[in-house]
């Protein structure tokens, strides 16, 4: 997915390997941090976590993200962008900006049913901080808050 201003590229694939680089710099790829792993230091045969956020306590006992198999990527603001697995059951998603790989803040989505299976099943208006999901027969609504990383459920339609 290109960034709306059209200067980063994020993306994501069925093997682990969610990258962004900014078009000014094609081949340098880097790889975005993964919660409570941080980023894989190759070199040193281990997790990098020194800029890791930890998840916050209010969301003990919810299942994370662990976005082994990204389905789709929504930009809710200009920078500001999510990454879905295809996972149902996860409720905790990481918030990134474009230009840094480590995690920016979570979000909470809740309990919801099946998505679909396609990444067209997820759309965005980055100008309004609106993310709509389907699911199950319905969609859900969200509205983001970029001064907080926090996403607020507006609407569900079953």
């Amino acid at each position: 997915r290109i960034s709306p201003g059209g200067k980063w590229v994020v993306t994501g694939s069925d093997n682990r390997r969610n990258l962004i680089w900014s078009l000014q710099d094609v081949n340098k790829r880097s790889t975005l941090a993964r919660v409570n792993d941080g980023i894989y230091d190759k070199d040193k045969n281990e997790y990098d976590k020194s800029k890791l956020l930890p998840v916050p306590e209010k969301f003990n006992g919810m299942q994370k993200a662990g976005l082994f198999n990204v389905l789709a990527i929504a930009f809710l603001t200009d920078k500001d962008f999510i990454l879905f697995d295809r996972n149902v059951k996860d409720r905790i998603h990481p918030i990134y900006t474009t230009g840094d790989v480590w995690i920016q803040g979570y979000v909470d989505l809740g309990k919801r049913k099946s998505i679909s299976q396609s990444n067209l099943s997820i759309g965005s208006s980055p100008e309004t901080h609106i993310l709509v999901i389907s699911q199950g027969s319905g969609i859900a609504v969200y509205r983001y808050h970029p001064e907080t990383k926090e996403l607020d459920n507006i609407w569900v339609a079953d």
